[in-house]
């Protein structure tokens, strides 16, 4: 740790260094230009308000800008508060209201106790917590990010995401038209035992592959400690995306890429893959398949916007084979 670093809290540092491994290895041009024209407006201090605007909207304490004095602030956890951001004083209002107007008038301040006399303020809105379907709190650590917006897995009562039928289970195969139903989070599209699966009509182009598929996986369908690990759940989120490159004739993807991704939420291996998906998504007119091994990685919430992005998960490997990661 150089003296400099010493001088500052270790925080900073830390975040200092993450954010130089990230420029130096994953971030792409763009994103390298868009931070360089964010440092040259820090440092010029041109165009502050556009500046603040878009900090604000980063901050931890969910407080973020709204208006200027003198403008209506439409809020919709209809909670506000009125102030100077640079001395951090602010006034909150004490009977939610939206939309209001930015004036201290609204927040119970007298002229003669302006905040900062002479000063433009600011007004700020309180971000609502996402809720789920039925009105429930969204589970973040399970959402892209911070759980902003609901996701099917953060709204999921269940501790496990990728469900297996019972032995047994005569269960009719399911149906491309009532795919993700529920809410679910994942959906099973494939299985050693073939009524669990999607399956292409008789006599489509595609029914060989199939068979073939089923022929190569025979002997680890009938390995009870693997069968399981051949199943294949279509990540939900991604289910437009799914139906748009699949038919009703066929589950199959006639031609794409394909890669696989794992690890916890927000590491380093989402960065990469990200690069990687964004190249196939601008540059390709083909779509690229990802498959998620485990439960624990969270697609982020941008890919779901990349039209030629399909996204399956299956379960971790268990048998301590190296995961190697950023093949296409």
């Amino acid at each position: 740790v150089s003296h400099e670093d010493s001088l500052v809290q270790p925080g900073l540092v830390t975040q200092r260094h993450d954010l130089v491994a990230w420029i130096n290895n994953v971030a792409t041009p763009q994103e390298v230009e868009a931070l360089k024209q964010l440092r040259n407006q820090l440092i010029t201090g041109r165009d502050a308000m556009s500046i603040t605007k878009q900090i604000d909207q980063l901050r931890p304490d969910r407080w973020a800008f709204c208006v200027l004095e003198g403008e209506v602030c439409e809020c919709q956890s209809a909670k506000t508060r009125y102030g100077d951001p640079s001395k951090n004083e602010w006034v909150v209002r004490k009977e939610p209201k939206s939309p209001v107007l930015c004036h201290h008038s609204q927040y119970a301040i007298r002229p003669e106790d302006d905040i900062s006399p002479g000063k433009i303020k600011y007004c700020q809105c309180y971000l609502a917590d996402a809720k789920c379907p039925h009105g429930e709190a969204v589970k973040v650590e399970r959402c892209p990010g911070n759980g902003d917006k609901p996701c099917r897995w953060g709204c999921s009562s269940s501790r496990s995401r990728l469900h297996s039928p019972k032995r047994g289970d005569h269960a009719e195969p399911p149906v491309r038209s009532k795919l993700c139903q529920n809410y679910v989070p994942n959906e099973l599209i494939w299985h050693c035992d073939a009524k669990h699966s999607l399956k292409p009509r008789k006599g489509h182009k595609t029914s060989e592959a199939e068979e073939l598929l089923e022929r190569a996986t025979t002997k680890l369908c009938e390995d009870s400690q693997v069968s399981y690990e051949m199943e294949v759940h279509l990540e939900c989120d991604f289910l437009d995306q799914y139906l748009q490159w699949t038919s009703a004739a066929s589950p199959w993807i006639e031609e794409a890429y394909v890669t696989y991704v794992g690890g916890p939420k927000d590491s380093q291996f989402e960065w990469q893959a990200t690069n990687l998906l964004r190249s196939v998504d601008l540059f390709s007119s083909r779509p690229v398949v990802v498959v998620i091994f485990g439960e624990d990685f969270v697609p982020p919430l941008h890919w779901q916007s990349m039209r030629n992005i399909v996204v399956f998960r299956m379960r971790p490997i268990s048998r301590g084979v190296s995961f190697n990661f950023n093949k296409v």
